[in-house]
């Protein structure tokens, strides 16, 4: 087994907008970041450390192959890590990325940036 590791440089303006709390950001937005997800919801769901039984649970309430059950099982566990609390966005880029899901991180930044351009952030310390 090959150890992956994905190094991650930001700027200062990019670290602040990561220290926005996942509990901050709008349920549409977990909603668009599950459609994006794709078939690696389950790796995901391990880097943002939902654990294993939760993800079991899930595949037994879903039956596989029924159209849309991928967006269902994403949002589910982006819910579930969202509710486990005092979570930021730079928590969700990171095990996005270490999931090898630059992509989804990518998106992550840019809701980042549309959110303070419409609010006022309120920054975790």
């Amino acid at each position: 087994m090959v150890a992956r590791i994905d190094l991650c440089y930001f700027s200062q303006e990019e670290n602040e907008l990561l220290r926005i709390s996942s509990g901050d950001m709008s349920q549409v937005f977990y909603l668009e970041l599950a459609k994006r997800c794709g078939g690696n919801w389950e790796e995901i769901g391990l880097y943002l450390g939902v654990g294993f039984d939760f993800l079991e649970q899930l595949r037994k309430d879903f039956p596989p192959g029924v159209e849309g059950n991928i967006v269902s099982f994403a949002l589910r566990l982006f819910v579930r890590w969202r509710k486990s609390g005092g979570k930021t966005l730079k928590d969700l880029h990171d095990a996005l990325v270490g999931a090898g899901e630059g992509t989804l991180a990518s998106f992550v930044l840019e809701n980042a940036k549309k959110y303070k351009a419409q609010n006022v952030v309120s920054v975790c310390r």
